[in-house]
């Protein structure tokens, strides 16, 4: 990624957000202005995006370790460390679980996801 595009602005999507809209990627990308970076922070202490004025900075996510509960706090730190300024955008929940997919389709009905998720067995109750 950092010799693909150099000098253009990257954005790093998550897969399991079905939610982004582009009212919500442009909150993430807007502080690029002023920042190097802009993080979207999941629920579970993850992300679901990431925004770089300069795609190089993305070799910083090469030693974070991914899927875990601090993931944004080291993705923050690692681009610090580099002399990054990080923002913040919006938080959302990702989908790791069937009830992810239930919590997170109930804000995007109508959509594909939102059909997917209904497919989903749902435990029995009692």
């Amino acid at each position: 990624m950092d010799t693909a595009l150099p000098d253009t602005a990257s954005v790093l999507v998550g897969m399991d957000t079905p939610q982004l809209t582009p009212a919500r990627l442009d909150a993430l990308t807007n502080g690029l202005h002023e920042l190097g970076a802009v993080l979207g922070p999941a629920e579970d202490g993850g992300w679901w995006g990431l925004a770089l004025r300069d795609p190089s900075h993305a070799t910083a996510l090469r030693d974070v370790p991914m899927s875990t509960p601090d993931t944004a706090q080291w993705t923050v730190k690692a681009l610090r460390e580099r002399g990054v300024r990080v923002g913040y955008g919006p938080v959302l929940r990702d989908v790791d679980t069937a009830a992810d997919a239930w919590t997170v389709s109930a804000g995007c009905a109508g959509t594909f996801p939102a059909a997917v998720a209904e497919n989903v067995p749902r435990p029995v109750s009692r």
